[in-house]
Order: structure tokens, then C-alpha cells, then sequence
């Protein structure tokens, strides 16, 4: 939870607008019911996980949304998550101001 909220934080201070889930469920029914540009989903959730949503997403449509990984420990390389399908994986402790910096290039290419 408090990841999620440095996040939100991060992101509508820096203009963008967010929606919040707390599980991988509300997460793929918030991305079903909205036009959601990008998702930020830890690898690691209480109900799943986000390879899981990821999965789903892609299964609901295949280049929308963009995705990005947030995790502390995983085998998951940078390579192995954008192969499945994920725009890119930061890793736990990560510099706000690349993530911020790299959410922004994913967003601008997004409406290129």
C-alpha cells in the first residue's frame, strides 16, 4: 500500500492522472471499465500476481495498455518482462526521478 500510494504521488505530482487498486482483480476490472494508458503493478500482490494481470490484459487486448513492473525480488529480468509483453521493470529501491522520467518517454510514445 504505501509503494502504491509513493507512486500516485509521484505520478499526479508530476500532472499525470491515476486510477488506484489495491489487487490484480480490481486492477484488470478498473483497465476493463476505463481507457487506462498505462498500468504500474508490483510482480508480488496479496490476490496473484502481476505477471498474472499482465496475462489477462493481454488476453483482453493485446497493445493496450502500456505496462510497467515494480518489484523487490523476482527472477524476472528486464529482457523476460518486456519479451512477455511489459514496457519495462524497475526494481525495488528505484530513483524516482528515472521512473518518473521513464513513465513520461512510455506515455509520449504512447501518444506519438
Amino acid at each position: 500500500k504505501e509503494i502504491r500510494e509513493i507512486i500516485v504521488y509521484e505520478l499526479e505530482k508530476n500532472k499525470f492522472k491515476t486510477l488506484q487498486a489495491s489487487s490484480g482483480a480490481e486492477a484488470y476490472d478498473i483497465v476493463k471499465k476505463n481507457k487506462i494508458h498505462l498500468v504500474v503493478s508490483d510482480i508480488k500482490m496479496a490476490d496473484g500476481d502481476g505477471i498474472k494481470l499482465l496475462q489477462k490484459l493481454r488476453l483482453l487486448d493485446p497493445q493496450s495498455p502500456a505496462f510497467v513492473f515494480v518489484t523487490g525480488y523476482s527472477d524476472l529480468s528486464q529482457k523476460k518482462a518486456q519479451e512477455m509483453g511489459a514496457h519495462w521493470l524497475f526494481e525495488k529501491p528505484y530513483d524516482r526521478d528515472e521512473f518518473v522520467t521513464k513513465i513520461s518517454k512510455i506515455v509520449s510514445e504512447l501518444d506519438a
